[in-house]
């Protein structure tokens, strides 16, 4: 636009004079919501913690995966001209995975075939609650599962045992 021409050296050394670095960018979902999040973190999670320390309660935060035994390899390093091999079984397997952790580190989990359904779901929660003599504060996501009629039905009847919490989008 301005008819300058500058050398890749002079551009690398302009951006490192203004402070900016290469960096990998954070994927963020375009549905976040920065106001909702801010707010959660300031007014809504500070008073989940209350509620736990006088409900004498267990904050479980909470999620799914998916788990493959296919590895993620990144780059690697060999002579020049020489690609490097790395093994691995040819045969795919893939399962999903529910998870809990607590801010102590406690961590409970459960392993199950294909996507995660509103039977799963609470397969899960009846084992996170039987195994604990504490009332359990559970943040999730809002994951469809999460927020079905059968869900919030039996967390109603289970009210003195569990409590679900969410996330901002």
């Amino acid at each position: 636009r301005t008819g300058i021409k500058l050398s890749l050296t002079a551009i690398g050394t302009y951006l490192a004079a203004w402070g900016l670095t290469p960096q990998k960018p954070i994927r963020r979902a375009t549905e976040r919501d920065e106001a909702a999040i801010k707010a959660w973190m300031e007014q809504d999670y500070p008073a989940i913690v209350k509620r736990a320390k006088k409900e004498k309660a267990e904050i479980h935060w909470a999620d799914e995966t998916g788990l493959s035994n296919q590895a993620n390899y990144g780059r690697s390093f060999a002579p020049q001209g020489e690609t490097p091999v790395i093994p691995r079984p040819a045969k795919r397997f893939t399962q999903s995975m529910i998870s809990s952790v607590t801010n102590q580190g406690k961590l409970r989990f459960m392993i199950y075939d294909g996507a995660l359904n509103t039977t799963i779901f609470l397969t899960f929660l009846r084992r996170l609650i039987k195994d604990t003599d504490r009332k359990l504060f559970v943040i999730v996501d809002n994951l469809r599962v999460h927020r079905a009629k059968v869900v919030m039905a039996w967390v109603a009847e289970h009210a003195d045992r569990i409590t679900l919490f969410y996330l901002p989008p």
